[in-house]
């Protein structure tokens, strides 16, 4: 309303809403944190998604998916607001697991223009060593939420593949180490990737999800971005990659808590 203001087509650059104050960015954040804004923000932008799907694609969202959507984005903005809170005093680090528990971070990283994404597993002991470092490349991935989810399945595998009996699994998607979490059916469009992570845990003797902020998680954040930029995967015993050597020591130096 403020710039129609100046360009002389709105009369007034009050808030629209409440018809008090003018309209300002600082303002407009405040409003649509209220859940019945934030609501509708989400599904406009729902609706964008399904303009551009329906105008390059060819095909268009049912409109249980358009509400599933609608959901996960709001799960990821509440994910957003526990980083931010966690982010104004001291960030939150990596921490070592008691022994003999082993701890696998997973992180991906999305190219929505390509429809491509890469995943990062990284799992270490109660002594901080690395046991194994890998990343994978994917095509045709549909949305953000599959790229998360395909993560946690990764890391799945990746304890099965270890021979792991014990293990605690982070990532900094709350949306999806909460649909880990629950034993009930889900019926998102990521169902299919949340049933495989139901079916393989059972395998584990003890399992744990938790949901970290993006500072605990850095190492995975690097391997999967760096991955994807270098459309290069990775498979490594006891080390990481290059580029990923100078987080590693910063996490390494570190005295546990």
């Amino acid at each position: 309303m403020a710039n129609l203001n100046v360009r002389r087509v709105a009369h007034s650059n009050k808030f629209p809403r409440c018809k008090v104050g003018g309209e300002t960015l600082a303002r407009l954040r405040r409003i649509c944190l209220e859940p019945q804004c934030r609501l509708f923000v989400c599904g406009i932008w729902v609706l964008w998604l399904d303009r551009n799907k329906n105008l390059y694609e060819r095909k268009s969202y049912s409109g249980i998916e358009a509400a599933n959507y609608v959901k996960y984005f709001i799960c990821e903005l509440d994910g957003l607001t526990e980083r931010k809170i966690n982010t104004i005093g001291e960030k939150e680090k990596w921490k070592a697991p008691e022994n003999p528990t082993i701890k696998i971070n997973f992180d991906a990283y999305f190219d929505s223009m390509g429809y491509k994404s890469a995943s990062a597993i990284v799992a270490r002991n109660c002594n901080r060593e690395i046991k194994i470092s890998k990343s994978c490349l994917h095509t045709a991935v549909g949305t953000a939420f599959d790229v998360e989810a395909i993560a946690c399945y990764e890391a799945i595998l990746t304890g099965i593949d270890m021979g792991l009996t014990d293990v605690i699994v982070k990532g900094d998607s709350k949306s999806i180490i909460n649909k880990c979490m629950t034993k009930s059916i889900d019926k998102s469009q990521i169902s299919a990737h949340i049933r495989n992570i139901q079916k393989e845990k059972v395998r584990f003797q003890s399992i744990i999800f938790h949901f970290v902020p993006r500072s605990a998680n850095q190492l995975a954040h690097i391997i999967a971005t760096t991955s994807l930029k270098l459309k290069e995967m990775v498979y490594l015993i006891g080390k990481v990659s290059c580029y990923a050597k100078r987080q590693l020591k910063m996490e390494q130096l570190r005295e546990p808590d």
